[in-house]
């Protein structure tokens, strides 16, 4: 990794993209996906020192959108309601033009936590936050220093 020379190189998140199941994603504000490692404890022969042991891992996401239409409630909230354990496929994209290039992931297996049937406060603009799980994610591109 060589050093920034330039701040038009950092990704601009505004630049960001999410579609869901092959449909975009409007309304957009934020949205992360990560997989935290559970690790056991190891202790090496000879040594004081602890290792660690990576043993499983979990993926966990949220997506906070502002609400510009009933999108989430009709494709999570009735399939859900359904009584069917229903699993999607997200892909974020972030396009800046200005940096080295697009990442593209495609996040598998997501199970939404929870979906707002109706969130709303007078006087103020409605977002909601929609936590997941997920096991599985592909790279489609990736963002490599150039020049």
């Amino acid at each position: 990794m060589r050093p920034l020379t330039s701040a038009k190189r950092v990704m601009n998140g505004s630049k960001g993209k999410l579609y869901l199941d092959g449909e975009y994603v409007a309304g957009v504000v934020s949205f992360s996906a990560k997989v935290a490692w559970t690790k056991e404890t190891v202790y090496l022969d000879g040594t004081i020192m602890e290792d660690q042991k990576t043993i499983s891992g979990k993926g966990t996401g949220s997506l906070e959108m502002e609400k510009v239409s009933s999108f989430m409630l009709q494709k999570v909230g009735e399939a859900v309601r359904s009584g069917l354990d229903v699993r999607f496929t997200m892909r974020s994209e972030l396009n800046d033009p200005d940096a080295y290039g697009a990442e593209r992931v495609e996040i598998k297996n997501i199970s939404f936590d929870e979906v707002d049937i109706a969130n709303w406060s007078r006087g103020k603009k409605v977002t909601g936050t929609y936590p997941f799980t997920f096991s599985d994610w592909t790279l489609i591109d990736v963002v490599e220093e150039t020049e």
